[in-house]
């Protein structure tokens, strides 16, 4: 075993038990620079409990990030019932650089997006039950009606992003998604 691979299970068994210690943990605003990872999927077979759990962790933060990319971090919202999810990112004029909307499948399924009554465009990424980035939509046209994203596969989660972040940030297909969480301040 590597020691990238002994640090990043070691950071995650620390952070997850961070996690469960702080209860009373609030979410909110900090930067990429005041972030930490909090739960990280296990890249072996099998894992997609931690990558659900990553996921969950993800939509209750509000933050979400990729592994080894410490610039692709972003304040989510989170398409939680099926109107939102309906809903997506319709008719917004604007989207911050760093922000996006997650939506989290439970169980996973295929899914397919498009862009009905969307007037930006926006990067899609779909993650896989195990928390990978299996497939990127780049710059989806505004108001296009074709279905994007992976027709057959299974995904846990797609998040919708600005046009051009993916590419901005070097997400690549593999990546693997994380939950950010804020430290807590000393007292």
């Amino acid at each position: 075993m590597s020691r990238n691979e002994i640090l990043r299970r070691s950071l995650t068994i620390v952070a997850t038990a961070f996690l469960c210690a702080s209860e009373a943990f609030v979410s909110g605003g900090a930067s990429a620079e005041a972030a930490s990872i909090a739960a990280a999927p296990d890249p072996e077979p099998n894992s997609e409990l931690a990558a659900r759990e990553a996921l969950d962790c993800a939509a209750s933060q509000g933050r979400i990030g990729f592994a080894g990319r410490e610039e692709a971090v972003f304040a989510v919202e989170i398409a939680a019932d099926a109107e939102t999810q309906r809903q997506g990112l319709m008719w917004r004029e604007a989207l911050e650089p760093d922000a996006g909307m997650l939506f989290i499948f439970t169980p996973p399924r295929p899914s397919q997006f498009w862009m009905k009554n969307t007037l930006i465009p926006l990067d899609m990424i779909f993650i896989d039950p195990l928390g990978r980035i299996q497939h990127i939509e780049r710059e989806a046209v505004p108001g296009d009606l074709a279905p994007r994203g992976p027709a057959r596969a299974a995904s846990g989660a797609v998040l919708e992003i600005a046009g051009g972040r993916a590419a901005e940030v070097g997400l690549e297909l593999g990546d693997v998604a994380l939950c950010l969480v804020e430290e807590p301040k000393s007292l």
